[in-house]
């Protein structure tokens, strides 16, 4: 981790998308989409969600510096949740 505690990725990670307890009664009984963001750039996506939800993060693409995930949940009928992960990548030295 950084001084910050921002997690340092230099490779691909799987990164595992659950819902806390408290909001699985909302969205247990309803549809809701799910949307994946990099630094307000939106990555991936699945209009019928669902829980566990694992996401192959690849920082290839992406400057050595600090980006942010953000995670969107949007319920059919109105709930919504947010989550977000700072992260540092930093480029793999070549061999």
């Amino acid at each position: 981790k950084t001084k910050e505690g921002f997690y340092i990725i230099e490779d691909k990670i799987p990164v595992e998308i659950t819902i806390n307890d408290e909001a699985k009664t909302h969205f247990r009984s309803e549809r809701y989409s799910l949307h994946i963001f990099i630094d307000d750039v939106f990555t991936q996506g699945e209009l019928d969600g669902y829980t566990p939800y694992t996401w192959v993060f690849d920082p290839r693409t992406l400057n050595e510096e600090k980006h942010l995930i953000v995670v969107n949940l949007a319920g059919f009928d109105d709930h919504y949740g947010i989550a977000s992960l700072p992260v540092f990548v930093k480029k793999k030295k070549a061999h």
